[in-house]
């Protein structure tokens, strides 16, 4: 078992071509290569190459808004800077465009944000 950043992981099994090379990035411990690269062997043999890669890329979201940014975003907006608000408002406008677009938004969760409240830690009475 292994944690994976599942908007990046999802892009690159739509990609036209799938390679094991595009699915490391989505790995949040490089330690864990050996297990993906086994999945994806298992995922190779059971798809056979029936994979409708533009029907993957009409389901999953270039992009997804994800807590760190927003709460990134929040905070600058406490100092009066809503640059960042404008941006992600702009990126949710437009959720299936061209990855380019807003690349720097399709990240993974830097590992600041995993214990960070708002970024992971989250409350539900909050």
């Amino acid at each position: 078992q292994f944690e994976i950043d599942h908007t990046l992981f999802f892009a690159a099994l739509s990609a036209p071509e799938v390679t094991l090379q595009n699915l490391y990035p989505a790995l949040y411990d490089s330690n864990a290569k050996a297990a993906l690269a086994a999945w994806f062997a298992d995922y190779q043999q059971l798809s056979q190459g029936a994979v409708d890669h533009r029907r993957m890329q009409q389901t999953n979201p270039a992009f997804i808004l994800r807590n760190y940014l927003t709460q990134q975003a929040i905070e600058q907006a406490e100092q009066g800077n809503f640059a960042g608000v404008f941006e992600l408002m702009s990126a949710l406008q437009e959720p299936y465009a061209s990855p380019e677009k807003f690349a720097h938004l399709r990240q993974k969760r830097p590992e600041w944000a995993r214990h960070k409240v708002g970024c992971s830690m989250l409350s539900c009475s909050s």
